[in-house]
């Protein structure tokens, strides 16, 4: 091979790398992106998160999209639960241009862990060379922002009546409306009255609109039954307007356990609890 086609070849490799190298940092030259979140969320309480980007460019920048990705047991406050990408296309972005987009977002479910919403913009450069950059926010999730405490005894007798209080309480600093409790009882159970009375059937109360720092309280009496030792739990699940959608949200469950009867029955035969009796045996 002559020296000519060599150098050929070699200016070809240089080219297709600094183009290689271009489209992979270019972009991070292009455009300034800012994800603003709180670090952290209480559950149900909607949150504000920001994506703000610009055209560095000495040019305009066409076709450019927005995608936010919001993680699994989050939603875009009015929009449906299973909705967790929203896409905007935005058309051109002159050069020092600025855009800004708001969100809020409520976490319905992930207490104690952290979440990341994901954002990535795309555009086209002028000669035609599609560009992309992501970002990620992660956000703690905190208890709910509705205290929900359903207090029972930690053991019950078969049979034995008891009282679930059900207290509940705003720790948040915003306003709750169209507030839905639902309490679904195990099988075991015999719901038999509440000083409050319930909306729907006997295990739904309206709560309606709750203030923040305001709580509320009733109580419910019932009786269980089951093998001895074996435990008796009841879940309970809150639901909240946002935006005019309702969402809902479960919470932690409560767990009862039956215990052994103080009082116990035995029938024995002539004092052998196996005993078989044969004619004329007398019998005690």
């Amino acid at each position: 091979m002559s020296n000519f086609y060599k150098l050929l070849i070699l200016i070809l490799v240089l080219i297709i790398g600094a183009s290689i190298f271009y489209i992979f940092t270019g972009n991070n030259q292009n455009l300034d992106v800012v994800l603003s979140a709180p670090d952290s969320a209480m559950m149900g309480v909607p949150v504000d998160f920001k994506v703000e980007f610009s055209n560095q460019l000495n040019s305009v920048i066409k076709n450019v999209s927005l995608i936010v990705t919001l993680p699994d047991g989050a939603v875009f406050a009015g929009n449906d639960e299973q909705k967790l990408v929203d896409s905007k296309s935005l058309g051109d972005l002159g050069s020092g241009s600025l855009i800004s987009h708001d969100y809020q977002v409520v976490f319905l479910k992930g207490a104690g862990s952290s979440s990341k919403i994901k954002a990535l913009i795309s555009y086209y450069s002028s000669s035609g060379v599609k560009y992309e950059q992501s970002m990620e926010r992660s956000i703690n999730i905190l208890n709910s922002g509705i205290d929900i405490e359903l207090k029972t005894p930690d053991k019950i007798v078969n049979g034995q009546e008891f009282n679930i209080d059900v207290n509940y309480k705003n720790n948040s600093d915003v306003d709750f409306s169209g507030l839905q409790l639902t309490i679904n009882y195990p099988p075991s159970f015999t719901f038999e009255s509440s000083d409050s009375k319930p909306d729907s059937g006997n295990n739904v109360w309206i709560l309606g609109d709750l203030r923040s720092g305001s709580d509320g309280h009733f109580t419910i009496k019932g009786s269980a039954v089951g093998p001895d030792n074996s435990q008796v739990i009841f879940k309970s699940e809150l639901q909240m307007t946002w935006n005019e959608k309702q969402y809902s949200m479960n919470l932690n469950d409560t767990a009862i356990t039956i215990s052994p009867s103080p009082l116990s029955l035995a029938v024995v035969l002539n004092d052998k609890p196996d005993y078989a009796a044969t004619t004329g045996d007398n019998l005690n």
